[in-house]
């Protein structure tokens, strides 16, 4: 779909140009409008967030095989594959991080799961549970 929008984008500039020697000031105004709404578009294949990665460190299997086996349990119910990596954090956050590019056309990308020990200390098993449900709908969806 986003592709989709990125050509129909792309085709109407290119229409609005061809349109210039016959309709001027029309043409401007939608060269100008389909550009930029091409230009935004293409933007979000080459836009990188900074991240702290400094915060973020890596837990394996071996180092908290509970951790894992609940990890491994859940995505199971889910019908997910598990995440490619662990992070813990101090933020009171759960996230999928995703790590797109133009190859993820092709390839799946890497998907990694973020815990914030904060939120581990403020919730219960079974809202712990349901937090991680939540992210791993995530990556059910794609």
């Amino acid at each position: 779909v986003y592709l989709a929008l990125v050509a129909a984008a792309g085709l109407a500039t290119v229409f609005m140009l061809l349109m210039l020697p016959t309709a001027p000031c029309p043409a401007v105004v939608g060269v100008l409008v389909c550009g930029l709404a091409l230009a935004f578009l293409v933007k979000g294949f080459f836009k990188r967030q900074p991240e702290d990665k400094e915060l973020h460190v890596e837990v394996t299997a071996d180092d908290h095989p509970r951790l894992f086996g609940f990890i491994a349990r859940l995505c199971e119910e889910a019908g997910v594959r598990e995440p490619d990596r662990v992070y813990v954090c101090p933020e009171v956050n759960a996230a999928i991080i995703t790590r797109a590019t133009l190859v993820n056309l092709v390839v799946p990308p890497r998907r990694d799961l973020m815990i914030g020990l904060g939120l581990v200390n403020a919730l219960n098993l079974s809202e712990f549970k349901a937090v991680l449900a939540h992210e791993f709908g995530h990556l059910a969806q794609g």
